[in-house]
């Protein structure tokens, strides 16, 4: 195991960038299903969504 590690330390760069990558668009995912819900929410309701709502919709 410890010569392993040795011959691929460097691998750990792609991986950790790979992971963090993954990470970020979990949590765009889960701003945009939020956005999506709030103006679910809005609509059922009759109200005009604000502007800055609409705006990060767009983004």
């Amino acid at each position: 195991m410890d010569d392993l590690f040795r011959e691929f330390w460097w691998l750990s760069f792609p991986l950790s960038f790979m992971l963090l990558g993954a990470f970020r668009a979990w949590l765009e995912h889960r701003a945009r299903r939020d956005l999506m819900q709030t103006l679910r929410q809005l609509a059922s309701e009759g109200r005009d969504p604000p502007a800055a709502l609409l705006a990060e919709l767009r983004r």
